[in-house]
């Protein structure tokens, strides 16, 4: 039976490599490597398609998300982040499933494709006007200049939240964000200060939209709340989520999407040439390098075998999605960055009861984004190479691409 300590890759999961050219790496634990053991992350990584795909579909494994990471801290550890741990168990996705399937019951409305359709002026309009900004100065850093404001901008307009509290949200977001990238304990910490800071921060507006009740996120929890189907600390840490969460997952596509153009020229230029490929573009960005490569699951209270290895009862099981996502029996050829992919299955924003809420939504600000960007700055190139970190095993972020609009 093999151990924990065989079960490790040949591979240096945080490496050279790794900050590099990922998808390389990825594709070598998909074809070669379906489990091996992550001591960072104090779990069994899956690397195969059909693996993760299973793994993401089975109900049995979808409770105790985060914090079982949280969790499995050394007990002094765990002891000092005794809040954070009770504030992400009332999170939508890391909590019971039947208090995930309410509280995504009461938000899934919003999300909607149809309703996501009638957000996209509002999108463009705030796209238009960071990009007015660029193209004045002629040139921006795309990171903290545009994929970020972007999409927080837009979920702030979605919650109710004073927009021009953007800066502070998006960097209370970039802390708590630590918390799936991250395995220092230090950044551990900052997640809880900043978690406590923005919880402190929408208290006021909550209580605000209690006198004066909006079309928008926060109120309808608040109805909820007055029917008895949710509590003011599911009202707090959720908004939390969605603020966080809700333009994360989109200003990393905006990211790592333009690298991927600029780094695969040809596509760029077909792109701009066939904008109609737009919606298969963003796919395959999806797909090349998403805004999530990696997600936890926790096993039962059995073992099971999975690709011929025995997971223990209550073991941290990792989807390895960025494998998945370049994995040969699933994608054709998939190291060819390829805008005109028919619509790959990516697994980048999950499977079954826990795909993610707001899918529609980053898929249309992606495509405002591309859009606009490449409409109105032919010229567009970057001014130099991109800056990326290694928050976690098989993980990168892009921290800083100065582009040129002219």
């Amino acid at each position: 039976m093999q151990t924990p300590e065989t079960l490790q890759p040949p591979y240096d999961l945080m490496g050279e490599d790794m900050q590099r050219a990922p998808q390389r790496l990825w594709h070598q634990l998909a074809s070669e490597c379906p489990v091996h053991f992550a001591p960072q992350l104090h779990g069994f990584v899956l690397s195969s398609w059909a693996d993760c795909a299973a793994l993401l579909r089975d109900p049995e494994l979808s409770t105790g998300l985060m914090t079982a990471a949280l969790d499995m801290r050394p007990p002094e550890e765990a002891a000092a982040i005794e809040w954070l741990r009770k504030t992400v168990r009332l999170w939508m996705g890391h909590t019971v499933p039947e208090d995930h399937t309410r509280l995504r019951r009461l938000l899934q409305g919003y999300f909607t494709p149809k309703t996501v359709r009638t957000l996209e002026p509002v999108a463009t309009a705030i796209a238009d006007e960071l990009l007015d900004a660029a193209e004045q100065a002629g040139r921006f850093e795309l990171v903290d200049d545009f994929a970020y404001p972007l999409p927080a901008r837009v979920i702030a307009h979605m919650l109710g939240v004073p927009t021009q509290d953007h800066e502070a949200i998006q960097r209370w977001s970039a802390d708590i964000t630590k918390v799936f990238t991250s395995v220092a304990f230090e950044d551990i910490l900052t997640a809880q200060r900043s978690m406590q800071e923005m919880i402190d921060y929408m208290v006021p507006i909550v209580e605000e939209h209690r006198g004066n009740p909006q079309e928008d996120v926060i109120s309808a929890f608040i109805e909820a709340e007055v029917e008895h189907r949710v509590s003011v600390e599911e009202i707090l840490s959720n908004c939390v989520l969605l603020l966080f969460a809700g333009h994360e997952t989109t200003a990393n596509l905006i990211a790592n999407g333009t690298v991927a153009l600029f780094e695969h020229p040809e596509q760029l230029a077909r792109l701009r040439a066939e904008p109609e490929l737009m919606a298969n573009a963003i796919e395959e960005m999806l797909r090349w390098e998403g805004p999530a490569t990696l997600t936890m699951r926790i096993n039962g209270g059995e073992p099971r075998v999975i690709a011929g290895v025995e997971i223990p009862a209550h073991a941290m099981i990792v989807a390895g999605l960025g494998c998945a996502n370049m994995d040969p029996r699933e994608f054709e050829d998939p190291l060819r960055f390829d805008v005109a992919r028919e619509k790959p299955k990516t697994l980048t924003f999950g499977m079954g009861g826990f795909y993610c809420l707001g899918a529609a939504l980053a898929r249309m600000e992606g495509r405002v984004a591309f859009s606009r960007m490449l409409e109105r700055f032919p010229e567009l190139a970057p001014v130099g190479a991109p800056e990326w970190s290694l928050t976690s095993p098989l993980n990168r972020q892009l921290q800083r691409y100065e582009l040129r609009v002219r």
